[in-house]
């Protein structure tokens, strides 16, 4: 038949993935209508209202099973958009056409050329950050397939219509590749999940450009220990905290980090906290907006430091989408009158010190401790 003929009996199917990868799921048409088409006599996904390409396939070879036949098929040529996923077929628009997200990525190995991959991926808020996902993790296991120690560090930049990109880095360590696994613990892909659940605005994604490194080393040390020099500990004092990493096949060090205990801490019993950079979150305001929601996400720690926090007596307040510390009870009682719903929110104030370390950082310590002040209450 001619390019795009669509019957009863062709082969039709729905596009999630086109470019250097494919992803389709290939059926049969029932029966068409003028530009109505229904097809495949079971649900997709049964999501119901949904917008991807449909395109006619060629079938190479049928593989059939009593417990689960299958067809071995090639997308051809776009002819139409999936409009309804029903439990009893899918149904489509021969006349309409719709736009997928644009996904690039840039692998970079040792020793080797960058390779290039070029993709699209359908625009839906359920599937997109898991298509994308896919397309990367398909990409690296392409141009660096082996299943080793690896640090691997993604630099993705994600245009949002109407908004500056928003640009996230990531430093992963895998014993095992890069895994799907691994892949999810990419702040960069989690970001856009979170953007299209975002509870402000329908978001539009322009496209997506991903820049992979893969160095095959095992360059991470997990925090074991963590120790002050003393347990005489005042309110203004710079103490340095002792931070003991181990290392993969190497010597335990020590790292000392100068933390100051803030005057407010004073007669306090404080808890320290001494974590990777990369499962520390930021003080972030409550976002009232998209805008603010979007710099949320653009604020993190990097994983190659060590980020100590103590948690302070002092109360701040969160306000039309900015952090206000350091407040006294009074300014507090004022920005939460008792009248009304909408006010400012109230937050702990944390004291945070980031220090860089020689390699990716795992782990996590925890210490409590007395603050002391002298008899005449003075730090």
């Amino acid at each position: 038949p001619a390019a795009g003929h669509v019957e009863p009996g062709s082969a039709i199917g729905v596009e999630l993935v086109r470019g250097d990868m494919s992803t389709v799921a290939t059926g049969t048409v029932t029966y068409v209508n003028g530009a109505d088409v229904l097809a495949f006599g079971h649900p997709l996904f049964g999501i119901g209202e949904v917008y991807l390409p449909l395109v006619d396939a060629e079938i190479h070879a049928f593989l059939p099973s009593l417990s689960q036949s299958f067809k071995m098929s090639s997308p051809l040529n776009e002819v139409g958009t999936l409009v309804q996923d029903r439990p009893a077929c899918i149904i489509g628009d021969l006349d309409a056409r719709s736009t997928m997200l644009p996904v690039d990525v840039r692998v970079t190995g040792p020793g080797v050329e960058p390779r290039l991959f070029h993709a699209e991926v359908a625009r839906n808020r359920r599937l997109t950050a898991m298509l994308a996902s896919m397309v990367i993790g398909n990409a690296i296991a392409d141009a660096e397939p082996d299943v080793t120690d690896m640090v691997v560090t993604v630099t993705s930049k994600l245009g949002v219509k109407g908004y500056p990109p928003l640009e996230q880095r990531d430093q992963i360590f895998s014993a095992e590749g890069v895994s799907g696994h691994a892949l999810a613990s990419s702040r960069g892909l989690r970001a856009m999940g979170e953007l299209m659940f975002n509870p402000f605005e329908p978001v539009v994604l322009d496209r997506l450009d991903v820049d992979v490194r893969v160095e095959f080393r095992r360059d991470v040390a997990e925090i074991v220990a963590v120790s002050l020099p003393s347990q005489d500990v005042h309110a203004g004092d710079t103490v340095g905290m002792r931070v003991t990493l181990r290392p993969y096949a190497g010597a335990e060090y020590v790292e000392t980090v100068p933390v100051i205990i803030p005057h407010t801490a004073a007669g306090q019993t404080v808890k320290l906290e001494v974590a990777t950079g990369a499962s520390v979150r930021p003080d972030l305001p409550q976002a009232e907006s998209l805008r603010v929601y979007l710099d949320n996400l653009r604020k993190s720690y990097p994983a190659t430091s060590i980020v100590i926090t103590l948690q302070t007596p002092d109360d701040g307040a969160s306000l039309h989408g900015r952090l206000i510390p350091g407040l006294p009870p009074s300014a507090l009682d004022t920005l939460q009158p008792g009248n009304q719903t909408r006010r400012a929110d109230a937050y702990h104030i944390t004291d945070r010190t980031v220090f860089p370390a020689r390699q990716l950082v795992s782990g996590k310590q925890e210490l409590s401790i007395q603050i002391k002040d002298d008899a005449l209450g003075r730090p």
